[in-house]
């Protein structure tokens, strides 16, 4: 075997049986996997206060103070238990 093969044999069993090189790409997987993960929450949080704001919204144009006028027909009645 050359050089460059025996080199190459070493750097891939060193790397199959690296703990901290592991641990390492397992960090970055983890960072990596974060961006979404925030992008997901910042969309969460954008929605949630566009309903907030949807609801205010309505509740401001339909949910004003009603006011009954007019004669009332009232029914006596007794509840029988």
């Amino acid at each position: 075997m050359s050089n460059n093969q025996e080199a190459v044999k070493k750097t891939s069993n060193f790397i199959k049986r690296s703990v901290t090189l592991k641990i390492v790409s397992i960090g970055v997987l983890i960072l990596l996997l974060l961006i979404p993960a925030g992008l997901i929450q910042n969309l969460i949080h954008e929605r949630q206060s566009r309903r907030d704001s949807v609801v205010s919204e309505i509740s401001d144009k339909w949910g004003e103070i009603q006011t009954l006028t007019g004669p009332f027909i009232t029914v006596p009645f007794t509840r029988v238990l």
